[in-house]
């Protein structure tokens, strides 16, 4: 992905500071560190279509039924390490949907590799019925 287009969407993206569960000292009911990053994809016009279909399908959990994608953090005592944080989880989330897979290409097994597996096929059928055999000998 590109900068340009990552600094464009990053001025769609708004953020919401509540108070963190996570660690802290006294002033832990005071101040609100955990940021909530919510970004409206479904509005967005920065990116296709498909790229929209991909995170959705990507990312079930992170989007609300009107299409706005949310993003948590509470790892850090302070507001900008935890928008930082949230920054980086929506750099790393769209660089996973503009990412090209790869085709995969159906193989077909070599017909050595065929014979190879059925000949080890009948040579353990063949023991176990030795063994079998000895078992009722006795």
């Amino acid at each position: 992905m590109e900068s340009e287009k990552f600094e464009l969407i990053l001025k769609e993206i708004e953020f919401i500071y509540s108070r963190s569960s996570g660690p802290g000292g006294q002033k832990v009911n005071k101040t609100s560190t955990k940021a909530e990053l919510r970004w409206d994809v479904e509005a967005s016009t920065l990116i296709s279509e498909a790229i929209k279909k991909k995170l959705l399908r990507q990312n079930p959990n992170r989007f609300s039924q009107k299409g706005i994608l949310y993003i948590k953090s509470d790892k850090y005592r302070d507001k900008d390490g935890n928008s930082r944080e949230c920054v980086k989880k929506l750099k790393s989330i769209l660089e996973k949907a503009y990412k090209i897979e790869k085709l995969r290409r159906p193989t077909v097994p070599t017909k050595s590799s065929v014979e190879k597996r059925l000949l080890g096929k009948r040579k353990h059928s063949e023991k176990k019925l030795n063994r079998k055999s000895k078992l009722v000998d006795d």
